[in-house]
């Protein structure tokens, strides 16, 4: 099992949701290998060996994903302080 986040690939939709796959062993008689936009119902392809499960995301999550940010300090290079 793993969770990600997706986008919806409809230019309408656009939203963030989270999806959670897993083995088609762990979820017998579901649907397998599509992944549905709970917001919208667009669906697309994933790998037909999984089967997904997506969710919205709560709204403070779905915020805070909108929100512009400088790069995270950890991926810019940093220079030596001076005292």
């Amino acid at each position: 099992m793993s969770v990600h986040l997706d986008k919806c690939t409809n230019d309408r939709c656009g939203h963030l949701f989270e999806v959670e796959q897993f083995s088609k062993s762990f979820g017998d008689g579901l649907a397998h290998g599509m992944i549905e936009c709970p917001y919208c119902g667009t669906r697309k392809n994933g790998d037909a060996r999984l089967i997904y499960i997506s969710r919205k995301l709560i709204k403070e999550i779905e915020e805070w994903c909108s929100i512009d940010r400088p790069a995270s300090p950890a991926l810019t290079p940093s220079l030596p302080l001076h005292k």
